[in-house]
């Protein structure tokens, strides 16, 4: 099934830079979404390589979108320093009208933060940046909102836990408070597919 998924898009590995990024991007992402994290590392960091035009915008921001999906893999790989190393640097690169590409950055920063263990607060923080100031995409807020319910009740302040979940139910009244850990994945492939939709 992942096969299925992903070799369409070696025979456009001998095309085009912008060609090359956007196959090696997509691929990576389908590997993420099975859980072949080494893989798609493999693959967001072949993205990452590919040099572009001067000026070809849509191929930067893809290697954008790469560059969070290493750090994604990284978490996956159990790695979350390196991960939040890499999340930050993508960050940094990310143009300040990106609000959708920081949505997912945060989000992503928020999860490497949590898997570490020991950053539940950095993490707040990353989930309330896309709360407070990254929350016009509604699945990217969503996302955030549904972190931030769980590590308000694990830092005991069950206030703000009922004020999160309220605001998830007002957003998205069709999600149930279960683990949704696959909204990372989903989230990704919609970047590179638009027309994909997230499955509650």
């Amino acid at each position: 099934r992942v096969a299925a998924a992903v070799d369409p898009y070696a025979t456009l590995q001998q095309g085009p830079p912008a060609v090359r990024v956007r196959a090696s991007a997509s691929a990576a992402a389908a590997l993420h979404a099975a859980g072949r994290y080494a893989d798609a590392l493999r693959a967001y960091e072949a993205a990452l390589g590919i040099e572009i035009p001067p000026g070809d915008r849509a191929s930067g921001r893809l290697k954008q979108g790469a560059g969070l999906g290493r750090g994604r893999c990284l978490t996956g790989l159990g790695k979350p320093a390196e991960a939040i190393r890499a999340i930050r640097d993508a960050i940094d690169e990310v143009s300040p009208t990106e609000t959708g590409l920081l949505a997912t950055a945060f989000n992503a920063l928020g999860a490497a933060q949590r898997a570490a263990g020991d950053m539940d607060r950095d993490a707040i923080v990353s989930y309330l940046t896309v709360d407070l100031v990254y929350n016009a995409a509604a699945d990217e807020h969503a996302e955030a909102l549904f972190n931030l319910v769980e590590l308000w009740e694990k830092t005991r302040n069950p206030e703000r836990a009922r004020g999160a979940r309220h605001a998830l139910r007002t957003l998205r009244p069709d999600i149930t408070l279960q683990p949704l850990r696959t909204w990372g994945t989903n989230l990704a492939l919609r970047a590179l597919r638009p027309d994909f939709t997230l499955k509650a």
